[in-house]
């Protein structure tokens, strides 16, 4: 049974990927025992990192509502999940740092430092790599 067909899951972010799992298994249209898609092929279908989607599986485990099986998947678990109070919105002036996405604009431009590298592989033994 493939959840995507029948519920469609959505989100850029891990939080957001995880509340789309959750609000289908709670509205019950993510049934108990159901294998959630594998962490690449969703990414893919997502367009997103396989580690944004494997950080919303760890949430959605870390809250008992799935239950990683190894190479046999993720599955949603049988019994009722953990209650555990839902996040306080983020005021728009502050940086959410819970998710654990850096903000791209503050990120460092590396082209500059990319031209700065030599351009020819160095190897051992070679002149270039003796210190002084």
């Amino acid at each position: 049974m493939s959840v995507p067909l029948q519920y469609p899951i959505h989100g850029r972010r891990s939080s957001e990927l995880a509340l789309s799992i959750e609000s289908a298994i709670r509205d019950g249209h993510v049934a108990p025992g159901v294998t959630l898609p594998p962490v690449r092929g969703l990414a893919a279908s997502l367009h997103v990192s396989p580690a944004t989607v494997a950080a919303a599986y760890r949430r959605l485990a870390a809250r008992g509502l799935v239950t990683g099986q190894g190479r046999r998947g993720t599955r949603v678990t049988p019994r009722p999940p953990l209650r555990m109070p839902t996040p306080a919105p983020v005021a728009a002036h502050l940086r959410n740092l819970a998710d654990g996405n850096p903000d791209a604009a503050l990120l460092p431009h590396l082209q500059p430092a990319l031209r700065a590298c030599a351009r020819e592989p160095r190897l051992y033994g070679t002149e270039r790599n003796h210190a002084g």
